[in-house]
């Protein structure tokens, strides 16, 4: 394990985050990383909104994709108890799914789209499909003529029930932003006689005392979530307004959109991924699941035949499985990203778990340039 130097990750932390902020790339931030236990940085950065005021640490941000691990974790509970087999037939919990069909989209010289059969699928769906990314549900460009959410976990996994596959099941992965997600999602309801929003509440978040984390805010909280960001055309900032009462895009808040519907805060996030770190012991001493299923969901279930990259992934989130990933995190180190800019990692080696808060119109998931930079910063600071 190597320390953090922590004058020299602030220097470089502040360096960085205020270019950005100079030139317009970034509106707002907010920055945590933590060390063996210990706060070792925490940032605000920027403004609330192009014009508001400086921005302060109560103010809640639309986790996105981030919402995944806590679908994950929600399964895992239930695998734990006997509930859910990960490699049981999605058919087995819900039975619509047993003869699942396969297509793709094509589009034409003329922009006319149209969904062409592929035939039935070959292999049953796994649960673990659903939070690997592989089954081919809500994926590649039948996204373009699907729904993201259809008002709720039941009514979801209904509509996707019968749409069909994007590809063969666990013949490659593909994101799906959301689908795959529900469904699993509506697999707990069943097994557990729990509804999923109420669920997640009352069975990760108020244990780890998050209770700024939740699928529908309150009245008092919706006035705290940040404004979302954007960039005009002429490098000047912007705010963009977001649909009334939806966390993500246009999905309803009272949806549960178990891909990416959460609102949470940077220190609430926190809480969870030292929770993962602490394999399923919160800093406050609550156990939410246990090592051996913390250990499951890093585990890449994605073959390297058909993710041949430097990560690849477990269930729910992404996972470092090669020393060549290109912003130095190690070996077995993993998180994920949403599409308004968080970002969040655990790092099993080094005992860090880091945070980055943003929303914004632009620069946000996988891959976005802040939160590569963010990686490769924290990772600069680490001294033998």
């Amino acid at each position: 394990m190597k320390k953090l130097n922590t004058e020299k990750l602030a220097k470089l932390i502040e360096e960085r985050t205020n270019a950005r902020l100079a030139d317009g790339r970034l509106g707002h931030a907010e920055l945590i990383v933590n060390q063996e236990g210990k706060r070792v940085y925490k940032g605000l950065f920027g403004t609330d909104g192009a014009n508001g005021p400086a921005l302060s640490a109560d103010r809640l941000y639309r986790a996105a994709s981030m919402t995944k691990p806590f679908t994950a974790v929600a399964v895992m509970q239930c695998v734990e108890k006997g509930l859910i087999d990960l490699k049981a037939p999605v058919s087995d919990y819900l039975p619509q799914f047993a003869d699942m069909k396969v297509a793709h989209l094509v589009t034409d010289k003329d922009g006319k789209q149209e969904i062409v059969q592929d035939g039935p699928a070959r292999v049953p769906l796994l649960v673990y499909y659903l939070l690997s990314h592989t089954s081919g549900i809500g994926s590649d460009s039948l996204l373009n003529v699907q729904k993201l959410s259809c008002g709720s976990p039941r009514e979801t996994t209904a509509y996707y029930a019968e749409q069909p596959l994007a590809f063969q099941p666990y013949t490659r992965q593909s994101y799906s932003p959301s689908a795959a997600f529900d469904v699993a999602a509506r697999i707990v309801e069943l097994v557990t006689g729990e509804s999923f929003g109420p669920y997640v509440r009352e069975h990760i978040c108020l244990p780890l005392g998050m209770a700024d984390t939740t699928f529908e805010p309150s009245e008092e909280q919706w006035k705290r979530i940040v404004t979302m960001h954007k960039r005009n055309d002429d490098g000047t900032s912007g705010d963009i307004p977001m649909r009334p009462g939806c966390v993500f895009a246009d999905a309803p808040a009272t949806a549960w959109c178990a891909g990416a519907g959460i609102l949470t805060s940077g220190e609430d996030y926190s809480k969870f991924a030292e929770a993962l770190l602490n394999l399923g012991v919160g800093a406050n001493g609550e156990r939410i699941l246990s090592e051996q299923a913390v250990k499951e969901m890093q585990t890449p279930y994605v073959p390297e035949a058909f993710m041949n990259m430097d990560n690849r992934w477990g269930l729910g989130v992404r996972v470092v499985t090669r020393d060549t990933y290109a912003h130095k995190l190690p070996i077995g180190a993993w998180g994920w990203s949403g599409a308004y800019g968080t970002h969040f990692w655990v790092d099993p080696v080094n005992k860090i778990t880091a945070v980055y808060m943003k929303n914004s119109g632009y620069d946000g998931g996988a891959g976005a340039s802040s939160s590569n930079e963010f990686e490769r910063t924290v990772m600069e600071a680490l001294e033998d």
